[in-house]
């Protein structure tokens, strides 16, 4: 077939039938191959692409860093001192989502439009903004150790803008109804059920609960407390175990059976509060609330009865709300929280009435004064 030229290409593509062939002599040796593209623009950068490609594969230059080589040294080198377990589970996630995006590409070759096409397509699949600025962060943990490297010049996850494309909606707080928590303790297993309750009463998070040990729970002379000390902002706190709302949550742990262990066993595995089978803790509770809830919505479809809605994390709205409509103080409840602004306690007083709103952040004595100056 006769060659053709469109305007003047440069020396190394060549027409065909309207499409771009690239022509390469490196370190003495032609190379051929199609370019795929019928666009000149195009063109040129894919035969740029693959003189680098041809040149490291010959040994004139370094290889170009790919995406892998960069998540495979992250989670080698850096994420075992910089990250905890769990969060780097989250993180490998994250990476294997963005993969169509990042998988085939060479680091430097990353740019502002890549980090916004990636952010599009995963929208387009129906995922939250929550979920994408996860994505994010993890893509920009790597990439800022691609910077320290010296594999790139930029964390364009870094400074994308996420107030553009991303901004999140704070989800609605739900305050279950007793009847449907109810169900679904005397639906699960004893244990599980004690569970349920203990985060009802102390609002701790899902991880707390599950992770607490008899060791950091004081029930004993005057103290009467749950010690955290692995927390969400690695932050030690301290639930008090006789106050408003938590003292039911000392009725629970009194009747929590315990697993029976040695010595030397509780020093190498721990002595958990919740337990199933010989002793282990529970891993996955959210997994296990979700299957109950499921379990226990089937047999209320077939009786004709409304569906239970509410998530494990909404028990602790729940808790919140009920301390602060006992009379209890907000910055206290923000220690009990382990919130690290009292903006976020805050927004559970939207759900007081004034009055409870008062009390709530200025004390019962406040709203008795100024009760008393309104009959004057």
């Amino acid at each position: 077939m006769r060659d053709d030229n469109r305007g003047q290409p440069p020396d190394n593509i060549y027409w065909r039938n309207g499409v771009a062939y690239g022509r390469v002599e490196i370190a003495g040796r032609e190379h051929r191959r199609s370019l795929r593209t019928t666009d000149p623009q195009e063109a040129a950068r894919r035969v740029a692409d693959w003189i680098e490609e041809l040149k490291a594969d010959a040994g004139l230059i370094e290889r170009p860093m790919t995406w892998m080589d960069a998540v495979v040294r992250y989670i080698e080198e850096v994420a075992p001192g910089a990250v905890k377990p769990d969060v780097l589970t989250r993180y490998q996630c994250s990476l294997k989502q963005v993969h169509p995006w990042l998988g085939h590409m060479e680091v430097r070759k990353i740019t502002r439009r890549t980090i916004a096409d990636m952010v599009g397509g995963r929208k387009r699949a129906g995922v939250t903004n929550a979920t994408i600025n996860r994505d994010l962060t993890a893509v920009s943990r790597v990439l800022a150790a691609c910077v320290a490297w010296g594999w790139c010049d930029d964390n364009l996850a870094k400074t994308f803008d996420r107030g553009a494309m991303t901004r999140e909606r704070r989800d609605p707080i739900v305050l279950p109804p007793e009847e449907h928590i109810q169900a679904l303790i005397d639906a699960a297993v004893p244990m599980f059920g004690l569970m349920i309750q203990i985060y009802r009463f102390t609002g701790m998070r899902e991880k707390e609960v599950a992770g607490l040990e008899w060791t950091q729970i004081e029930m004993t002379g005057h103290r009467m407390a749950v010690n955290l000390t692995r927390t969400k902002t690695d932050r030690p706190r301290s639930i008090p175990l006789d106050d408003i709302e938590t003292t039911m949550a000392t009725k629970v742990l009194r009747t929590v059976p315990r697993y029976l262990r040695t010595r030397v066993e509780r020093e190498a595995g721990g002595n958990p509060v919740f337990w199933h089978g010989e002793g282990e803790p529970y891993l996955t509770v959210s997994s296990l609330f979700g299957a109950l809830r499921r379990r226990v919505n089937a047999e209320r479809a077939r009786a004709g009865r409304d569906q239970i809605t509410f998530r494990l994390h909404d028990l602790r709205h729940l808790f919140a709300v009920t301390y602060l409509r006992k009379g209890g103080n907000v910055y206290k409840l923000q220690k009990i929280l382990g919130h690290s602004s009292i903006k976020t306690t805050e927004l559970y007083l939207a759900y007081l009435t004034p009055d409870e709103q008062m009390i709530a952040q200025h004390g019962k004595g406040t709203v008795t004064a100024l009760s008393g100056r309104s009959a004057q």
